[in-house]
């Protein structure tokens, strides 16, 4: 791996961390809201957002596929604020 492709990895993961580092609480508890990423069944990334507060009786949560983090985080903050 070149040190290019590196450093544009590094940048992405920086940018996910930065979206996700700006989350609004939970409306419905004020619990930070929770982060997991993954992959669908065809590679494409995948975001979740979702509260998992022990006294939440929603437990709202957004999911985004082919997205970037960003946009998954901007419904969460949407819908939270």
């Amino acid at each position: 791996m070149s040190e290019d492709t590196l450093g544009n990895k590094n940048d992405a993961g920086r940018r996910e961390a930065l979206a996700f580092s700006d989350l609004l609480p939970c409306p419905f508890c004020g619990v930070t809201p929770k982060v997991t990423t993954g992959t669908d069944f065809f590679g494409e990334p995948v975001y979740y957002i979702y509260c998992k507060g022990p006294g939440c009786s929603v437990q709202p949560g957004v999911k985004h596929v082919k997205t970037k983090p960003s946009y998954a985080a901007d419904i969460w903050n949407a819908r939270a604020g």
